[in-house]
């Protein structure tokens, strides 16, 4: 009867050792919640004219637009948006 209490007790301490485990591999390389919060809370940041007119856009990328801050003459990039819809199809 004694061997089987300390058995069980072993392999209950094994279970949550290996668990503790598991948990660990998991969170390796994820980034923390709040990280993730704050990324999609960004807020755009459009740069100078100067800088923009200097900055391209490679092929096959999204084209930002933003109707406020944007420029039809910027080329698209997340900090030089466009400024109209018809501007980025075209």
């Amino acid at each position: 009867m004694l061997y089987q209490k300390g058995k069980a007790i072993f392999l209950s301490v094994l279970m949550v050792m290996l668990a503790q485990t598991a948990y660990v591999e998991v969170y390796r390389g994820l980034k923390p919640y709040v990280e993730l919060q704050e990324e999609e809370n960004e807020v755009m940041r459009v740069d100078s004219p100067p800088v923009c007119a200097a900055t391209s856009r490679s092929s096959g990328t999204e084209i930002y637009v933003d109707v406020a801050e944007g420029n039809d003459t910027y080329p698209g990039t997340n900090n030089c948006p466009k400024a109209s819809l018809a501007a980025a199809v075209t």
